[in-house]
């Protein structure tokens, strides 16, 4: 309970080792003149790991003269798993991106500069990776859809609805002499 931790030192509530760790921040921290925020990762009596988060700062009285120490530990292992969950899905929806079958990009919606480009695209476009992310979208569109492209997108974020050519050739990919396969369907 509540009531059951307040006043007890370090020592008291961890290991003896991380007690004296903390102790000794606990000292340091008038030195200073400052809070310190530590984090930890601590193993509970079940052997589960947990984080814990330490704001140590010197209480000073009215007349300036320090009159302790205060600190405060709160468990944060939450945030350290929802953090990690983020982590994981960003790595799945990457991995989603960088080995799509169909040509994927992401790009700025003021600049409309590439900002990734996946493989498939690479590979459609015959651009290397370094050479597309230096275009803008407007590159790989044909110059005539171009301005619908331009008036399609601002303050949308959605897809554009312009629509793809049906017989369009990037310019690099019209210079390659590999033979180039065009298909058509619905």
């Amino acid at each position: 309970a509540r009531e059951e931790r307040i006043g007890r030192t370090d020592g008291d509530c961890f290991s003896r080792e991380q007690g004296e760790r903390y102790q000794a921040d606990g000292r340091m921290a008038p030195d200073r003149g400052e809070r310190m925020l530590q984090e930890e990762r601590l193993h509970g009596s079940t052997g589960a790991p947990s984080w814990i988060e330490t704001t140590t700062a010197p209480y000073y009285e009215a007349s300036g003269a320090l009159a302790g120490i205060v600190g405060i530990t709160r468990d944060v292992t939450a945030r350290h798993e929802a953090a990690e969950r983020l982590r994981a899905s960003a790595e799945h929806y990457r991995l989603l991106f960088d080995h799509n079958p169909l040509p994927m990009w992401l790009y700025d919606v003021e600049t409309l500069a590439f900002l990734a480009v996946n493989d498939a695209a690479i590979q459609h476009y015959g651009y290397d990776r370094e050479t597309f992310l230096a275009m803008t979208i407007a590159d790989i569109r044909p110059p005539q859809l171009v301005p619908e492209l331009r008036h399609a997108l601002p303050g949308d974020c959605s897809p554009p609805s312009v629509p793809a050519p049906s017989l369009h050739v990037p310019p690099r990919r019209a210079r390659r002499r590999e033979p180039l396969r065009i298909r058509a369907g619905a």
